[in-house]
């Protein structure tokens, strides 16, 4: 989503010292008549470098200009902060390291990880990050519609239209299920003649009881809900009817295990000693890790005037009949009838053509809008960086680690959600927005 008026801040955490640091140096051995004396320095001496990022954190903002304080309004939000190495700077694995023939020895450690070891665009700086976001910052692509759907209020809690339409597949189902018995039945020894279980007969197994017994029976459940809680339902729906409703919901939580993404020889670390100081020759890995969390926060409205308490026919049969179609999901909406047109689930399946008829649904038949609606995703992406260095005198370990971690907000575009613009809307949505309280900033 665009920003209308950016506003880009930037911090980092500098080095103690980021200028040339000591690593160590070599020396060779002096010996006489075979024999061990003392250690001298080398021609070539001490080693020195200079780390390359001055930085060890790095964090950039963009967000929009709001009025305040107080803050009454957000929208889009971007943040990144990067972590360029742990522990960075300084020297590790300090230690002292003989060559295989003991004539010379290097005294002191190696440099951090830096970004040729995590295999990531450079974390110069804040200005680069800013400038090239694309690379670190995950989609927020479909995360928006979900969000709107969770958040938005549920006036029915059954599907008592479409699980009637669905009762004349019955039979049919009945007939599909025994028939998968009746085949792994001659699969395990039954009769044998004639094909038995091949993919066909799987597929449409599969498809019954994905899109067939199991909604079927969570349709079942949702009716049995309804009769035990009826009262409950409608009075929850009354108390909340032409009130803003806000909510928050979790659209995914995750995280993955540490992965080995590349490995090698080597260990890309200053300064580069020679093979003949170690047992074997060193080597290199690099894992990653990825947590994420996505989750929506909204602020709804809906009005349905048979749940109007306020009015004087609020008790007469009409009403109560309408409360009982709205509950159990047995009025005729837009969205109802789309869902009981057999294998709609399967244009669902590639794409949205279900959630837009949800939201025609929420306009023209529930009067639902929200006042604010937002997305946020945070990601934090671990890589971690180990090189085994098997030195004459015994292997030790190096570990690195390279933190990026993001954070997201988009806002809904119109009252209606993340798809519709204001500049989209028809005369009757500006008047329902407008029937609930909704103005256009």
């Amino acid at each position: 989503m665009p920003f209308k008026q950016a506003r880009v801040r930037t911090r980092s955490i500098p080095l103690p010292k980021p200028g040339p640091i000591k690593l160590g140096y070599y020396n060779s051995a002096v010996t006489s008549g075979g024999v061990f004396q003392y250690w001298h320095p080398t021609p070539w001496g001490e080693q020195y470098h200079t780390y390359l990022n001055r930085v060890h954190t790095i964090e950039t903002c963009v967000d929009d200009l709001h009025e305040g304080p107080p803050y009454y309004s957000g929208g889009p939000f971007r943040k990144l902060k990067g972590v360029v190495s742990h522990p960075y700077g300084g020297v590790h694995g300090v230690g002292s390291y003989e060559r295989s023939d003991k004539a010379i020895r290097y005294v002191g450690g190696f440099r951090s990880a830096e970004n040729d070891c995590f295999g990531v665009t450079p974390l110069w700086n804040a200005t680069n990050i800013y400038n090239s976001p694309s690379s670190y910052y995950p989609a927020m692509t479909g995360w928006g519609d979900k969000a709107y759907n969770r958040c938005k209020p549920q006036i029915q809690a059954a599907s008592g239209f479409v699980f009637t339409a669905e009762l004349r597949d019955l039979s049919r189902q009945y007939k599909t299920t025994s028939r998968a018995f009746h085949d792994t039945w001659r699969l395990m020894g039954g009769n044998q003649v004639g094909r038995v279980m091949s993919p066909k007969n799987l597929a449409d197994h599969f498809l019954n009881v994905q899109f067939g017994w199991k909604p079927f029976l969570s349709d079942l459940r949702s009716f049995d809900n309804v009769i035990q809680n009826y009262h409950k339902l409608s009075a929850s729906r009354k108390d909340r009817n032409d009130k803003w409703i806000r909510k928050r919901v979790p659209l995914k939580t995750s995280t993955t295990d540490m992965t080995k993404i590349d490995s090698g020889l080597g260990y890309k670390l200053d300064p580069f000693l020679p093979l003949d100081f170690f047992r074997s020759p060193p080597s290199w890995t690099l894992w990653e890790q990825t947590t994420t969390n996505v989750y929506g926060i909204g602020s709804f409205k809906y009005y349905l005037p048979e749940f109007d308490a306020s009015k004087l026919e609020f008790d007469s049969r009409w009403n109560q009949a309408m409360r009982v179609l709205d509950i159990t999901g047995a009025r005729i909406s837009p969205s109802n009838i789309y869902k009981a047109i057999p294998w709609t689930w399967a244009a669902d399946w590639v794409s949205n053509i279900g959630d837009h008829i949800d939201h025609y649904t929420d306009i023209l038949v529930d009067s639902v809008a929200c006042k604010y609606c937002y997305v946020m995703q945070s990601q934090q992406k671990i890589r971690k960086f180990t090189c085994v260095l098997p030195f004459i005198s015994g292997q030790i370990e190096l570990s690195f680690s390279q933190v990026i971690e993001t954070k997201q907000r988009d806002e809904a575009s119109s009252p209606y959600g993340f798809s519709l613009s204001w500049s989209d809307l028809t005369p009757t949505q500006i008047a329902i927005a407008g029937a609930l309280g909704i103005t256009r900033m």
